[in-house]
């Protein structure tokens, strides 16, 4: 090298520390690997201590060495030096090419590391997160069936005591009513317990339907008698009708009869004094048992349709619940391996449509599960 009294000096003297130590070792790997590229090495001048990178070429006993502060500015320099010696040159670019190829292999080799290690951390997380929300889940679901399960008992109690002093006090006018309204709330709020004890059974999957063969059409019977009185009070008509020759299928009894009453109870509870909610029964041409439940409502809210069947949503007014009824009527919808959608009827309310199977294939007894 030429510093700037224009003096020749080796280039090793011009190196201190380990900056010596690693000239002598890039001279030594030039002979015998033919090139060198990317070495950083820390030169002392007259005018200042420098950083420089250098890349080199070893043939017919000749070395030729490029260095710059920049590893950027070494191919042209390359290309400066080529009218000095086009062949060194040509196989310092050459080189410079396979070890830059290199080193973006390592260095997206590198990153894919780095991306694996923080998705197996990130795996990690979720699955920890997941047995945490799991944990409060089966501790929600046992906390839930054991303040219901206590509720059930007096709430049974309170409904045989408003049933016994109704029928006592027959001939006082203002005290029937008053027992009645007992009735009623009591009645309401045991369905509502119900919900809850059967909610959790399904989130647990403990839920199970037994299975035999049945009637829709005294199922849809039984479940207009439980919601009359309620619909008597709201001034609204239940109508019934069947276009099938045969309602039969096979599913439990006692669940297709809730699922039903809480669409009707719904459709009640959503309709206009003076209003009809229709339940219609026939099958579709693929045999199965169709049931549709139609109200002179509202409608659907747009922002609730793609949550209707979650639990605990419900609507806002009057009308509104806690959003039990619709999500425990899907699950034992889908429990029978049928389905239950939601839509606006034109020119009238909301339209929820059950469809079953004549004959579930999941035998006779099934979990249902969430």
């Amino acid at each position: 090298m030429v510093p700037d009294d224009d003096t020749a000096v080796l280039l090793p003297a011009l190196c201190t520390g380990e900056g010596s130590i690693r000239c002598f070792q890039m001279l030594d790997e030039v002979r015998t690997e033919s090139a060198v590229f990317g070495w950083l090495i820390e030169l002392s001048a007259p005018s200042g201590s420098h950083t420089l990178h250098f890349a080199g070429v070893h043939a017919d006993d000749e070395t030729l060495f490029v260095a710059t502060e920049d590893i950027e500015e070494i191919t042209p320099f390359a290309d400066e030096l080529m009218r000095v010696n086009n062949e060194h040159v040509n196989s310092l670019r050459k080189l410079v090419k396979e070890r830059s190829a290199d080193l973006g292999a390592d260095a997206l080799h590198s990153q894919m590391s780095d991306l694996n290690n923080a998705n197996t951390m990130l795996q990690r997380d979720l699955a920890r997160q997941r047995a945490e929300l799991e944990a409060v889940l089966a501790w929600k679901n046992e906390l839930f069936g054991m303040l219901a399960h206590d509720l059930r008992n007096p709430l049974a109690a309170a409904q045989m005591l408003a049933t016994f002093v109704h029928e006592e006090i027959a001939d006082n006018a203002d005290l029937v009513t008053i027992v009645e309204e007992l009735q009623l709330c009591t009645s309401t709020a045991s369905s509502l317990v119900d919900g809850v004890l059967d909610l959790s059974a399904v989130e647990a999957g403990t839920l199970v339907l037994h299975l035999a063969p049945c009637d829709m059409a005294t199922i849809a019977t039984g479940a207009i008698g439980v919601e009359r009185p309620i619909a008597d009070r709201a001034g609204v008509a239940i109508t019934m009708t069947s276009a099938a020759a045969s309602c039969q299928l096979t599913g439990d009894e006692l669940k297709l009869r809730r699922l039903l009453g809480n669409l009707i109870g719904n459709a009640v509870k959503h309709s206009p004094s003076g209003g009809t909610v229709e339940v219609v029964i026939d099958r579709s041409t693929d045999n199965e048992v169709v049931v549709a439940v139609v109200d002179e409502g509202d409608g659907i809210p747009e922002q609730l349709r793609d949550v209707l069947f979650d639990p605990f949503r419900s609507g806002k007014g009057s009308a509104a619940g806690v959003g039990l009824g619709l999500a425990i009527a899907s699950r034992i919808a889908t429990g029978h391996g049928g389905t239950l959608v939601a839509l606006n009827e034109p020119g009238k309310g909301a339209r929820f449509e059950l469809r079953l199977p004549e004959s579930s294939s999941v035998g006779q007894a099934a979990a249902i599960t969430r």
